[in-house]
Parts: C-alpha cells; sequence; structure tokens
C-alpha cells in the first residue's frame, strides 16, 4: 500500500506540475484544484 500511496504523490506532484506549466493558457481554476488536491496524497 505504501507504493499505491507513493505512485499516486507522484502523478499528482506531475498533474500539478503540468497545470501550473498550463495555467498561462488556461483559467486559473484548474491551478487552484490541482494545487488543492495535492494536499490529500500528501498527508497520507
Amino acid at each position: 500500500m505504501r507504493w499505491v500511496g507513493l505512485i499516486v504523490s507522484l502523478a499528482v506532484l506531475a498533474s500539478t506540475v503540468w497545470f501550473a506549466f498550463a495555467a498561462p493558457y488556461q483559467s486559473g481554476d484548474q491551478l487552484v484544484l490541482a494545487v488543492a488536491a495535492m494536499g490529500g496524497p500528501v498527508t497520507l
């Protein structure tokens, strides 16, 4: 289960970085949601 948490954390981190680079071309709401979702896996 530790590996599952690690993989999920990396996936969320990658998506957060992706949204960070895509933010200038899209609405800021998606970036906010990505950053908010980052709190989930980190607290695990």
